[in-house]
């Protein structure tokens, strides 16, 4: 059985909303990305997986191929933040802290100039300590 991914890309949608309103250290940041990376690991695990692959297509979220309604229309910032840094999503590895994935969450609230192509953003995310989402 697959499990409910559309939470987990609820779940970054909602980290990064977040972190536009509060600090990189408040509460609720913090707790999105404890929140996300323990369902991260469960679903994870329970599929045999290790990582999670997010598209963006057409302003959609895209899980294994399927839409992700509800999370697309909360998730605004994750497609046009992929749409920023020239990729078609993001692959995100199990391994994952919730410190990392708060960086992450930084660097989507507050990035608003194209870095420049595919390259410039895999190193911009590099340059911030972000290594466990890739492009």
């Amino acid at each position: 059985m697959r499990g409910n991914y559309a939470d987990l890309a609820t779940l970054l949608a909602r980290g990064i909303s977040q972190r536009r309103m509060y600090f990189e250290g408040h509460p609720n940041v913090k707790q999105c990305a404890r929140d996300f990376v323990g369902l991260l690991g469960r679903l994870l695990e329970q599929d045999g997986e290790t990582t999670f692959l997010l598209g963006g297509v057409g302003g959609k979220l895209v899980h294994d191929g399927r839409y992700l309604v509800g999370s697309t229309v909360g998730g605004r910032r994750l497609t046009e933040f992929a749409g920023l840094l020239e990729a078609g999503g993001y692959e995100i590895d199990a391994r994952i802290e919730p410190s990392e994935l708060v960086r992450f969450f930084t660097l989507a609230a507050e990035t608003t100039d194209p870095p420049g192509g595919l390259e410039a953003s895999r190193a911009l995310l590099a340059a911030n300590g972000i290594g466990l989402v890739k492009l």
